[in-house]
Parts: structure tokens; C-alpha cells; sequence
């Protein structure tokens, strides 16, 4: 929680520095698996229906998940994520809204890199990106590649570096 709300100030400081506000902006700190899905599931849709939203942020998607177990196990836990998944691909649907989902990967010695929230998540998207940190010892900071990995209509594997710095993304 108190990492969350260190980003979000930090957000705002960027952009009240820049000359712009979150005034267009509704932010909402879910910090753990029942108020995300509440989020999600009920508030989300009746805030979209009434205002003219283009973009919706979910900064980190694994985070409630990882903060406690849910009630009912794996399988409880594979249904929710699944209801929020399918929730937020609707309202992309049907309002024209464009969903951005921040989801951490984990690394195993079996299985490589996964989506912290397993396959079930892996099979909602319609779209997967990896920003990677790359060259390290040659790069500039904040030097990152974006990697297409799921895309219907740019090829698997398609790249291009970038530069994050306080502006955004360069």
C-alpha cells in the first residue's frame, strides 16, 4: 500500500512539474483481492457508463493477488482472476476504451518466465508486451526494449528500444 501511494505522488509531482493535473483522473487503491474485484467487477462499469473514459491503468494486476491468499484456493482464485479479465475486455468492447493491464513476471528453473498470475491470465489477453532493461553495461539509464510477445497483428518477437525518462516514454 504505502509503495502504491509513493507512485501515485510521485506521478502527480511529474505531472503538476509539467504543467498538467490528474484532474481527468480517478484513481482507486485496491490492496487486496476482494476490493480489486469489487473494483473491477461493480465500480469500474457504473464510473464508465457515466463518464467518457478512453484509458483505464491497472498498475500491478498481481498485487492484491500476492498480498493474501483467497478465500477458496486455487480455484477461486482462477475464477476471479478470469471475471476480471473477461470484465475488463467487455468494457474495452463495448465503450471503445483502450485497458491497460501491468502484470509481473516470475522467473522458475523449469518453466522460464511466467505472468505472476499463471496461464489463466496468459489466455485473456489479446496483447502481451515485455519491457526489459537491456545492455546494461552500455545503456543509457532507463533503457528499455518493449518485446511483442502476443499480437494479432504485429509479428511475435518485434521489438523497439526506448528511454524512459521523466517525460515518459521516448
Amino acid at each position: 500500500k504505502q509503495w502504491y501511494q509513493r507512485r501515485v505522488r510521485g506521478l502527480a509531482e511529474i505531472s503538476e512539474a509539467q504543467g498538467n493535473t490528474f484532474v481527468n483522473c480517478d484513481i482507486q487503491t485496491c490492496n487486496t483481492v476482494e476490493s480489486f474485484s469489487d473494483c473491477v467487477l461493480k465500480q469500474l462499469p457504473l464510473l464508465v457508463s457515466v463518464k467518457p473514459i478512453k484509458l483505464i491503468i491497472v498498475d500491478s494486476i498481481a498485487a492484491p493477488f500476492r498480498a493474501g491468499e483467497v478465500e477458496g484456493g486455487g480455484v477461486r482464485r482462477a475464477q476471479i482472476i478470469r471475471s476480471i479479465g473477461q470484465q475488463l475486455k467487455f468494457l474495452a468492447s463495448q465503450y471503445k476504451l483502450l485497458v491497460v493491464v501491468l502484470n509481473q513476471a516470475t522467473d522458475s528453473p523449469t518453466k522460464g518466465r511466467q505472468p505472476a498470475l499463471g496461464m489463466t491470465w496468459s489466455y485473456l489477453v489479446n496483447s502481451r508486451l515485455r519491457i526489459e532493461k537491456f545492455d546494461l553495461e552500455q545503456s543509457v539509464v532507463g533503457s528499455r526494449r518493449v518485446v511483442v510477445e502476443k499480437a494479432s497483428c504485429v509479428k511475435s518477437g518485434t521489438s523497439v528500444k526506448c528511454t524512459i525518462q521523466k517525460e515518459g516514454f521516448l
